[in-house]
């Protein structure tokens, strides 16, 4: 699955980034965003608080049931092997963390799910020479 997954990330070219929706009204705005041509979709966890989880989770849910294969979803600013695996089961097919934690992305690797991990400036050292 995630090599077909990834190749629908390639020919769309574009991923929205659904942050802050709540989940009873996700399902519309995936609509309008493939009927637009837009077809891969991004549902963030929200960070701030514990319960924010259960609407990311409800949106990834919902966008699979109203429309299946006609878009790709997944689950964005992924954590913790525990988010991987919570999006998951609510139907994300890729996850998007904001960096390289190696639970993470062999969590999401061992699910058969495409991995996108951020690197942040933290990650390297860029020096210059006079």
């Amino acid at each position: 699955m995630s090599k077909e997954v990834l190749q629908k990330i390639i020919d769309g070219k574009i991923v929205a980034i659904v942050r802050g929706i709540d989940s009873g009204k996700i399902a519309d705005l995936a609509r309008a965003l493939a009927e637009g041509g837009i077809t891969c979709i991004e549902v963030t966890f929200d960070q701030s608080a514990p319960e924010n989880t259960r609407n990311t989770l409800e949106g990834i849910a919902n966008i699979k049931a109203a429309l299946g294969d006609r878009v790709c979803v997944g689950a964005g600013t992924v954590m913790t092997e525990k988010q991987v695996e919570l999006a998951y089961n609510a139907g994300a097919e890729f996850i998007i963390s904001p960096d390289c934690y190696e639970p993470v992305i062999k969590k999401t690797l061992s699910l058969n799910m495409v991995s996108i991990p951020g690197v942040g400036e933290s990650m390297f050292s860029i020096t210059s020479s006079p």
